[in-house]
């Protein structure tokens, strides 16, 4: 504890040698001035006499200068302005030059100080001639990734408001004032008021001395000379607009931190109080709304490229960008790659050559292995935050019943010696509900089936992370009666007694969430379990997340551990260390690996990376479809459609695609939307009708049957996972209805080919689901396929794989003495 005064004390320190160091490079740049910033200056052929002038602002991490970037120096000298250019990366060539030589007037390669303002202040200093005369003064930056929407109709709209300055955005953060990313002077004595507030500033190597010196400062500097300053789209008309939607709002609500917004405060009033309170940024939180619905011709690059707000727009921004773009889709990709690495790459180093390794040495029996020690990263603030984000949509089921601590010989005396399979998972089965639950509560029947016994372990609270190894306790269930709490060396005690007795029939891993996989390995092989299963119901062993949602919002592919994405998104920095200690455990217990579909194991013996020494793994379907022998059915017609969203409302299962949909079709007598599930997550639009179904392990087919039972024609599955399986494709397709999804939805286009072609539908994008509905195509769809009812077969998980080995083991020993 004594430490702590000193550690505050040497950080104060620190802080204080930081910010001297500043003020003095702050005071020798200032003093040296822009001739001494200047590195080199071209002369370009474009130009002329024109009373128009664009300073555009450029940086590259890397040398470079983008397609992109190229395209809107052309679009603002076509649009009758003369371009400086001023670059502040750490290069530019004459190759850099010449692919803006044609547009731009002069280009100035400048030492990065000062950032936009410094670049756009050292070109007023070093041409001092520019600014006079002058009707229009635009400055722009590249920190705004198009256009994706033609510029013509923004400046037109600026242009014709007079003399002022305009910008495109504004924020209140700290003060009313325009973004600076985009601002047009009009007029003699507003450019020259403009120029010289630029050029009197004091620079900074400081971003947020920057800010508060110059873009917050400059609007009210503007104002108080009597200049008008006005926003093509203002922070109260967005705000207007926003909460013209119920689903713009959840969205909102979904991407704020907990407690940012107040959802009890009533009505359009209070909601407009908390956002003025906040405040937000509106080039980031309503870029979905600006683009979509505003023609705004922008996205900042920050949004896309680092998302520091976590906005579900931004992950999905290709969604955002019209087919006839004047930018497009790979032109906006290479620019976002030329800031991660050098547009001309250096060579790649030549591979070295593998060390070999000296062969361990030979041992009677395996002993558990030490647990790795883990990267200390330091947590962003918004990390533990964002990490539980999708928690709070999830259903919270019961709180677990007080179990009582058992005591070494009360475990040994309440497991029977018969034999029996040991699992684990991530919470206790019978007492949760989902898919995973429900697989272990049919195993265990299935087990029971065959007279024998099932040991579940799982941790006090249910979670989806990985456990320190250290010594803990864990809940004990006996063929699905709770016995109570054990402590890890008592359960050790226990599985080596089972284990003399060989009454252990294999190990079986569902989830490693909660458990130390380390403790896991030295039960099992305390026990002399002759096999290890594990499971593959989600992804969990290839991330700290189990859907693999890059900041929880979308899904990411699994790249590479340590990858640039990884240091993006709030799960990356625990990944390496959370797989080494899984392969540390495949390493050592060589199980086998179960999946739920061909699709998921597929997937995931490429992600992971495994020697070919392992097993390929097997495919255990938790549930079949059969056609019933009833004839199809045809859908009712001259009737509304009645389109459902299955499942609770939350947005990495597809419900804030579903909602905009049901929004954007609110009046269509056409269409009826309903949700089936349980009355959790993102709000319930009013448009939007809730029907209560839980499945259950007694009620496996509520789900199939409230879709039937509802005369639902089309569910819309548009799970922004990976599913592995998905239960509620597989209960739509059984029900009759339409199923329509994605082609990065996991196993469901798989599910569709596979159970029930004719009653699914794989649409490429957002945009074609939306206009297969609002083109009224939808109905002919359903009116072509059948209203198909299929039976539900329910497996028993490993029960149903383990018998499968033995009647296939025992057929092919009849063979050998046939």
């Amino acid at each position: 504890m004594a430490v702590k005064p000193f550690a505050k004390v040497g950080l104060g320190l620190w802080n204080a040698g930081l910010a001297g160091r500043d003020a003095l490079l702050d005071a020798w740049e200032n003093r040296r001035g822009a001739e001494d910033r200047l590195l080199r200056r071209f002369t370009g052929a474009g130009g002329g006499q024109g009373r128009s002038v664009a300073i555009y602002s450029h940086f590259a991490p890397h040398s470079g200068i983008s397609a992109m970037v190229a395209r809107q120096v052309r679009d603002y000298a076509r649009l009758g302005f003369r371009v400086i250019f001023v670059s502040a990366s750490p290069r530019f060539t004459d190759q850099d030059f010449a692919t803006i030589g044609d547009s731009v007037e002069i280009a100035l390669h400048r030492r990065n100080f000062g950032l936009d303002f410094g670049s756009w202040a050292d070109a007023i200093a070093l041409l001092p001639d520019l600014t006079a005369g002058l009707d229009e003064l635009l400055l722009v930056n590249d920190s705004v990734l198009g256009p994706i929407h033609p510029l013509d109709g923004c400046l037109a709209q600026m242009r014709a408001g007079g003399e002022g300055l305009f910008g495109m955005t504004d924020s209140v953060q700290h003060a009313p004032h325009l973004q600076s990313y985009f601002l047009l002077a009009r007029g003699g004595d507003v450019v020259a008021d403009l120029a010289g507030f630029i050029a009197a500033g004091r620079l900074s190597v400081r971003k947020r001395r920057m800010v508060k010196r110059f873009e917050v400062a400059l609007s009210g500097h503007m104002r108080d000379l009597g200049h008008r300053v006005a926003a093509l789209w203002n922070y109260e008309a967005l705000e207007a607009e926003l909460l013209r939607s119920d689903t713009d709002v959840a969205a909102l609500f979904a991407e704020l931190p907990a407690g940012r917004l107040r959802a009890s405060d009533p009505g359009l009033f209070g909601l407009r109080r908390q956002l003025l309170d906040l405040p937000l940024n509106p080039a980031h939180h309503f870029a979905g709304l600006l683009v979509r619905r505003c023609g705004f011709p922008f996205l900042k690059t920050e949004l896309v490229q680092r998302n520091p707000e976590r906005i579900l727009a931004a992950v999905q921004w290709r969604d955002l960008i019209p087919a006839d773009a004047p930018v497009s889709i790979p032109l906006l990709e290479d620019h976002l790659a030329s800031m991660e690495r050098p547009m001309r790459r250096r060579a790649r180093p030549l591979p070295q050559p593998a060390t070999q390794q000296a062969a361990p040495p030979e041992v009677d029996a395996p002993a558990p292995l030490p647990e790795p020690p883990l990267p200390r990263a330091v947590e962003k603030p918004w990390e533990a935050q964002l990490r539980s984000a999708w928690m709070r949509s999830r259903n919270a089921g019961p709180p677990a019943p007080a179990l009582p601590t058992l005591a070494a010989e009360a475990l040994a005396r309440a497991v029977s010696r018969a034999p029996l399979a040991v699992s684990f998972s991530h919470d206790d089965y019978a007492i949760n509900t989902g898919g995973v639950q429900n697989v272990i509560h049919g195993e265990q029947q299935a087990f029971a089936g065959e007279g024998l016994g099932y040991l579940h372990l799982s941790p006090l609270s249910p979670s989806d992370r990985l456990a320190p190894a250290e010594p803990g306790s864990l809940s004990v269930r006996l063929d699905g009666v709770p016995l109570g709490v054990a402590r890890v060396g008592d359960l050790m005690g226990l599985m080596s007694d089972l284990g003399r007795e060989n009454a252990i029939l294999g190990t079986i891993i569902h989830h490693f969430g909660g458990h130390a996989p380390e403790q896991v390995l030295a039960l099992h092989q305390a026990a002399q379990s002759p096999r290890a299963i594990v499971w593959l119901h989600d992804f969990g062993t290839l991330c700290p997340n189990p859907f693999l949602l890059r900041n929880d919002i979308a899904f990411c592919g699994a790249p590479p551990a340590g990858s640039a994405a990884c240091g993006v998104c709030a799960h990356g920095a625990g990944r390496r260390g959370h797989m080494d200690r899984l392969r540390a455990f495949f390493e050592a217990s060589r199980p086998t690996f179960l999946a739920p579909s061909r699709t998921a194991l597929t997937f995931w013996r490429e992600r992971m990376g495994l020697a070919e020494a392992f097993a390929p793994g097997d495919v255990v379907p938790p549930l079949r479809l059969r056609p019933l022998p009833s004839a199809a059915s045809w859908r009712v017609q001259g009737r509304r459609l009645r389109i459902a969203h299955l499942g609770v409302r939350s947005t990495h299962k597809g419900w804030t695609t579903f909602a905009g949909l049901a929004e954007r079709l609110a009046g269509d007598e056409r269409y009826e939307f309903l949700q089936l599930g349980l009355d959790l997550g993102c709000p319930l639009p009013s448009g939007v009708r809730h029907v209560q179904v839980e499945v259950t392990p007694a009620c496996p087919t509520a789900m199939a049957d409230a879709i039937a039972a509802e005369g639902v024609d089309v569910v819309i599955n548009w799970s922004q996972c990976f599913e592995t399986f998905s239960f509620s494709a597989h209960e739509a397709l059984a029900a009759g209805a339409l199923l329509i999804t994605h082609p990065g939805a996991g196993h469901i286009p798989a599910a569709i080919a596979e159970a029930a072609p004719d009653q699914g539908l794989v649409v490429a994008d957002a945009k074609a689901l939306e206009a297969l509905f609002i083109s009224g195509a939808i109905q002919d769809a359903c009116a072509r396929s059948p209203a198909t009812r299929h039976m539900l077969l329910f497996g028993g998980g490993t029960a149903e794989w383990l018998l499968a080995q033995r009647a296939d083991a025992r057929k092919r020993a009849l063979a050998r003495h046939g």
